[in-house]
C-alpha cells in the first residue's frame, strides 16, 4: 500500500518573491523556526530569475513592473508617463530562442520503451491529473528550465483512503501523476554531502492555493510543504498574528524524496543560472531604446506651427486646407512648421539594429531561424556543433529526468519502468537526394538490410516520423510472397500451356 505526498494540484502563483515578508540575506535572526524563510542561494539567484521573467513573459508583465525598466523623465507628470508607457513596445526575442530551442529538443515525439505498455499509455495521456499529456508537460518543463536555469517535478500518488488491501488499490485504478515545481517555489533545501552526496534531505516548497467560501467565493491560502525522506509536513498562516502552524503531517512510501530537477546550466543541487540571462539583457536595453524611439516618433508626427510677423489679436487660430493666413507687408512675415531632424531617428534605428546584431551574435539565429543560404561544410559543422552541445546537454538532461520521474511512478504503481528517450536528431533539413541516393546504393549492393535504409529515411524526414517500418516491412514481406505466388502460378499456366501445344511423340513416329 502507498500513500502519496499530496502535493496540491493548484496551480500556484507565479512568484519570483514579491511576498517574502521582509526578509532579507542576513537579517533573519530569531526566524530560524519559520518554514518560509528562504535560504541563501534562494536569494542569490533572484536577481536573474526577475530579469527572465521579464523577458520571457513580455508587454503585460513589463507594465506591471514598468517603472523598474523604463523610469520616469525628471519632472514627468504621472499622466505623461502612463501616456508613453502606454505605448512602448517589448520585441520578445529571448521568449523566441527559448521556444525555439524547445522545438528542436521536442521536435520528435518521446520514446517509452517496456514495461506495461497499457498502463503507461494510459499515465503519458495525463501525466499530472489535469489533462497535460507528456509532451505538453515536458515542454513547459524544458520553458522553465532553459527560461530560469532549472526546473522541478515532484512525483506523487493519491491518498489511498478507504483502501486496505492490494485489491482495493487496484480496483481503486489509482495512478502517480506528475506536479510542476517553478524553481522560485523551493525556497529551502538542505543536503549532507560528506553524509548522502547530492541526495535531498528536506526541501521546502511555498504553495498558494484557493479553497471555496461562502457560496460563490474563494480565499487565497499560502502554504509551506517540508519535504523529507519517507514523510511531509504540511504549515499554514493561521491566528491574528499569522504564525505558521503545522496542519497536516504524514507518511510516505518511498524512502527519498520524491522530486527531480533538470538543468540547462547546473552551478550545484537547486542551484543554476539561467543560460540566456546575457541575451536578457540586451532584450531590456533593445525595449528601453524601442520605447523611446516610439515615443519620440509619436511626438515627431505632431509638428509646431511657427508664426512669423503674426500681428492678429485673435489666439483661436485654425488651420486647414480651407483656409489661409494674412499676414501684413513685413517681409520677414510666414508661418511654417518646426519639425524634428530624421537623423535622430536614423541614430535610433540604427543602435536598435546594433543590439538585434548583438542579440544573434549570442546564438539567437543559430537557434531561432533557419538557415535558407548555402554555407561552406566547415561553416556548416562549426555551427551544427555548437547548436548542437548546447541543445544535447538539456536534451540529455531532461531524458534523465524524465526517467528518473518514471521509475519513481513505476515504485508507486508497483509497475516496471519504461526506458524513456528523447531524439538528438535537431536537425531540421531533409535528406537531399544524394543522401537517398547513397541509402539506396548500400542497399542494392547488400552492405545494409532494408529496415536500416528504411531508419536511415526516416531520420532523414523522408519518411513522417509516424511510420511503422515494422508494419512497412511486414507489408512488404506479404507483398513479395504474394508477389512469388503470382509468379509460381504464371509459371505453371505457362507450362501447361506449352504442355498442351508440344505434338505427341508417338504420333510423330507414326506418320
Amino acid at each position: 500500500m502507498t500513500y502519496g505526498v499530496s502535493v496540491s494540484a493548484a496551480k500556484a502563483e507565479n512568484w519570483t518573491g514579491a511576498s517574502l515578508g521582509g526578509y532579507l540575506p542576513g537579517q533573519n535572526a530569531g526566524q530560524d523556526d519559520d518554514p518560509s524563510q528562504p535560504i541563501g542561494a534562494y536569494f542569490a539567484m533572484m536577481p536573474a530569475w526577475q530579469t527572465m521573467r521579464a523577458v520571457l513573459e513580455g508587454n503585460q508583465y513589463l507594465k506591471q513592473i514598468s517603472r523598474d525598466y523604463i523610469p520616469a523623465l525628471p519632472n514627468e507628470s504621472d499622466e505623461c508617463y502612463q501616456r508613453r508607457l502606454s505605448q512602448s513596445l517589448f520585441s520578445p526575442y529571448t521568449s523566441r530562442v527559448v521556444d525555439a530551442a524547445i522545438g528542436l529538443i521536442l521536435r520528435k515525439p518521446i520514446t517509452l520503451e517496456g514495461g506495461n505498455e497499457a498502463f503507461w499509455e494510459d499515465f503519458t495521456a495525463d501525466v499530472d491529473r489535469q489533462g497535460t499529456d507528456l509532451m505538453e508537460f515536458t515542454r513547459k518543463l524544458l520553458r522553465h528550465s532553459i527560461g530560469y536555469g532549472h526546473s522541478s517535478l515532484i512525483v506523487d500518488y493519491p491518498k489511498a483512503q478507504g483502501i486496505r488491501t492490494l485489491a482495493d488499490e487496484r480496483n481503486a485504478k489509482l495512478m502517480p501523476y506528475f506536479t510542476a515545481v517553478e524553481p522560485w517555489q523551493i525556497i529551502g533545501w538542505r543536503n549532507d554531502t560528506a553524509k548522502s552526496g547530492s541526495r535531498l534531505e528536506q526541501i521546502r516548497i511555498r504553495e498558494l492555493t484557493t479553497r471555496p467560501r461562502g457560496e460563490f467565493g474563494e480565499e487565497v491560502v499560502e502554504m509551506i510543504r517540508v519535504l523529507e525522506p519517507g514523510k511531509y509536513r504540511l504549515f499554514e498562516r493561521t491566528g491574528s498574528d499569522a504564525r505558521w502552524v503545522e496542519v497536516e503531517s504524514g507518511r510516505t512510501s518511498l524512502d527519498q524524496i520524491p522530486l527531480v530537477t533538470t538543468y540547462s546550466d547546473k552551478e550545484g543541487v537547486l542551484v543554476s543560472k539561467p543560460p540566456l540571462l546575457d541575451v536578457g539583457y540586451i532584450n531590456l536595453a533593445h525595449y528601453r531604446l524601442q520605447s523611446q524611439h516610439i515615443n519620440a516618433l509619436s511626438v515627431a508626427g505632431f509638428p509646431i506651427l511657427q508664426l512669423k510677423g503674426w500681428d492678429s489679436q485673435d489666439q483661436n487660430i485654425q488651420i486647414d486646407v480651407s483656409k489661409a493666413l494674412a499676414f501684413g507687408s513685413d517681409a520677414g512675415a510666414g508661418a511654417s512648421y518646426v519639425e524634428p531632424s530624421n537623423a535622430a531617428f536614423s541614430a535610433y534605428e540604427t543602435e536598435l539594429e546594433a543590439l538585434a546584431q548583438q542579440m544573434s551574435n549570442l546564438g539567437i539565429s543559430i537557434l531561432a531561424q533557419q538557415k535558407n543560404m548555402a554555407e561552406s561544410g566547415l561553416s556548416k559543422s562549426l555551427d551544427r556543433a555548437d547548436t548542437n552541445s548546447l541543445l544535447a546537454t538539456i536534451s540529455q538532461d531532461v531524458e534523465s529526468t524524465l526517467q528518473k520521474a518514471f521509475d519513481l511512478a513505476a515504485e508507486y504503481a508497483g509497475q516496471e519502468p519504461p526506458v524513456v528517450g528523447l531524439s538528438r536528431d535537431f536537425d531540421t533539413q531533409t535528406m537531399d537526394s544524394q543522401g537517398i541516393t547513397a541509402i539506396n546504393t548500400l542497399f542494392t549492393s547488400g552492405l545494409i538490410d532494408q529496415e536500416t535504409a528504411l531508419s536511415l529515411l526516416q531520420q532523414g524526414e523522408i519518411l513522417a516520423d509516424d511510420v511503422d517500418i515494422d508494419e512497412v516491412l511486414s507489408r512488404a514481406e506479404i507483398e513479395q510472397e504474394s508477389s512469388m505466388e503470382r509468379d509460381m502460378a504464371r509459371l505453371e499456366s505457362e507450362v501447361k500451356i506449352a504442355q498442351a501445344t508440344e505434338p505427341d511423340p508417338d504420333e510423330s513416329e507414326a506418320s
